[in-house]
């Protein structure tokens, strides 16, 4: 992992290009002057680790000491010092990381939360923070989902950089939402063109514009759920990103995700040994004030997948949380509907099925239209 390796615009869905590459520029030149704290924050997958081993990567190529640690490892660190099992490797112990010339701490947030554990890391970053020793500290979580002691220390002005990779606006009660603000700025009402593709015949404009009224009714005052669903390229995101940006602007908190996405963090925190990491995702999901599932099926249909989909669609459903979701798949089963194939048989996908064509709870429209993107047709 080296700067020459760095994908300069970021890897492509993952992050805000704009933002990532202003990031990997903030890293070089704390690699070039390690000085202060550099706090890179961003989503699984966004390249956080791979900036901040870049920057040790650089600082052993021209002979600087840099010292490496996942929070995943300083507890074992701190057992291997006190029962002194360290086979008189003075690197090896949790001492060695207070006083390192250049940190990196990698995954803050994913250890296992104890009293104990909690000690521990609050005093690493306290005597670091205390002395304005150079930190790389690399973030498996929001800053604001952090303690207020450690969060204070992050985002403290005088120290600390905070580089954003994957973005998103703030709203004006500084709730950040996790959608690029490319996004928000391409994606709104104002901009998105009921008439459709070229080639878009009356009964499909007609489509085009019952979303929209919908879309906008929800976004004035969200409540119970809006089922977007229709083929690729009708604007579904685009619409789902625009009442994104009206509740932003009111001061709401969205949480948005591409369900491919969402499911993957789900399978990456689930496989590390921290069970919280994966428990406080997957929570943040299920009970947050504005959720927007994009892509719901596209998915790989596994047990699992459809496990997880199941608890977040249930339990949001039974709770009547505002919920907007977009799907290739129409809620009624039918010979045009070949995605069906995939899912035919599933028990779960039945009962996620079941509660999407609950009329008392969702609004449904079908966008019915030539593919936008395809502007020739």
């Amino acid at each position: 992992m080296t700067f020459e390796a760095v994908i300069p615009e970021g890897r492509k869905g993952r992050v805000d290009e704009n933002l990532f590459k202003a990031a990997t520029e903030t890293a070089k030149e704390f690699a070039a002057d390690p000085a202060g704290w550099l706090v890179l924050e961003g989503s699984a997958g966004s390249g956080k680790t791979h900036l901040a081993a870049s920057i040790v990567s650089a600082l052993i190529d021209r002979g600087s000491p840099a010292k490496y640690v996942s929070a995943l490892d300083i507890p074992d660190l701190v057992r291997n010092e006190r029962f002194e099992d360290t086979d008189g490797a003075e690197g090896g112990t949790f001492s060695s990381l207070l006083d390192a010339p250049v940190l990196v701490v990698d995954d803050l947030g994913a250890q296992q939360a104890n009293n104990w554990i909690d000690s521990k890391v609050d005093q690493l970053l306290t005597h670091r923070f205390n002395g304005r020793l150079p930190t790389v500290v690399v973030l498996a979580k929001p800053i604001s989902e952090m303690s207020e002691r450690i969060a204070l220390k992050l985002d403290d002005p005088g120290l600390s950089n905070v580089a954003q990779l994957t973005g998103g606006d703030t709203s004006r009660d500084g709730r950040r939402i996790n959608i690029p603000k490319t996004m928000l700025d391409r994606m709104a009402f104002e901009t998105f063109d009921p008439d459709g593709a070229p080639a878009s015949k009356s009964d499909e404009r007609s489509s085009l514009a019952m979303a929209l009224a919908a879309a906008k009714s929800f976004a004035e005052s969200p409540e119970k759920w809006l089922y977007l669903h229709g083929p690729t390229g009708v604007g579904k995101t685009h619409i789902a990103v625009a009442i994104a940006k009206v509740q932003s602007e009111k001061g709401g908190s969205i949480t948005f995700w591409s369900v491919p996405d969402l499911l993957d963090n789900l399978r990456h925190t689930y496989s590390t040994p921290n069970e919280s990491s994966f428990y406080s995702l997957f929570e943040s999901v299920r009970n947050c004030e504005l959720l927007i599932l994009d892509d719901f099926g596209a998915q790989q249909m596994t047990d699992w997948a459809l496990e997880k989909l199941y608890q977040i669609v249930s339990h949001r459903h039974d709770r009547l949380l505002p919920t907007v979701i977009t799907s290739q798949y129409i809620i009624w089963e039918g010979a045009d509907n070949s995605n069906w194939n995939r899912v035919r048989g599933k028990h779960q996908w039945e009962s996620i099925r079941s509660r999407l064509s609950d009329s008392r709870v969702v609004t449904e429209r079908l966008m019915a239209a030539p593919d936008y993107r395809n502007r020739g047709a």
